[in-house]
């Protein structure tokens, strides 16, 4: 699958999809959209999940599936979707705040909170460093893309 993220100054940025089927589907999104979907991307193609965000989106999930509560609380989402939610908010809390001590620590206990039923996945320190660098690497590519251009990632 592609992703582009399109920036955008006058108007909303945009996120594209283009599935490996070819088929599309796109949204319009704010600065902390873009952000927060670059933590999954980050995120999902590091632990190479392939159930979670980007996953079902390439499985044939919309969009809008996500932007609509009804259909959204309706998803069967899997472990590797809870986890990826869970970590791509505490990576986009670590890049607008400070670096949490204990990553694992602290993912155990969101995830405790937002779904206590699913078993904890300790994430390795190999590979916390990755995402961290992936995540500092795709921030800094977005804040240097001129008006108007795109970064695309392959997912």
């Amino acid at each position: 699958m592609k992703v582009r993220f399109q920036k955008n100054k006058a108007t909303k940025n945009v996120i594209t999809f283009v599935r490996d089927n070819q088929t599309i589907t796109w949204t319009k999104a704010d600065d902390f959209l873009v952000l927060h979907d670059l933590s999954h991307y980050t995120i999902e193609k590091t632990l190479n999940y392939t159930t979670a965000f980007y996953g079902m989106i390439n499985s044939g999930a919309t969009i809008k599936d996500f932007e609509d509560k009804v259909i959204r609380d309706k998803m069967n989402l899997t472990n590797e979707a809870w986890y990826a939610e869970t970590l791509a908010n505490l990576i986009l809390i670590e890049h607008t705040q400070t670096t949490f001590e204990n990553l694992n620590e602290t993912f155990r206990e969101a995830l405790n909170q937002t779904n206590p039923n699913i078993p904890f996945m300790a994430i390795s320190v190999t590979d916390i460093e990755k995402i961290r660098a992936l995540y500092s690497q795709l921030i800094k590519n977005w804040k240097l893309l001129p008006e108007n251009q795109s970064m695309e990632l392959d997912f």
